[in-house]
């Protein structure tokens, strides 16, 4: 059985302290910048809606599948990655 021997042991914390949260507050610092520079970039999970993946075995008409669709019940948009 492992057995930690702690008896004797001294670790001085506060002496870290301002080191600590000088780190603390730069990565805290680099995040916010980060965020503001680059914005949020939510993926669907956060913004919703539904992925829709077809695959035909050879190369369809895009304007006809989409004019299909349209026609459905489906509300499809544009798609922001065109295939």
């Amino acid at each position: 059985m492992w057995q930690f021997s702690l008896y004797g042991t001294n670790i001085d914390f506060l002496r870290w302290r301002k080191l600590a949260m000088i780190w603390s507050a730069a990565v805290l610092f680099i995040a916010i910048a980060a965020l503001l520079v680059r914005g949020m970039n939510l993926g669907l999970d956060f913004t919703g809606g539904t992925v829709l993946e077809v695959q035909y075995p050879q190369p369809v008409e895009i304007p006809k599948v989409r004019e299909t669709l349209a026609l459905s019940l489906i509300h499809i948009s544009e798609p922001t990655r065109p295939y």
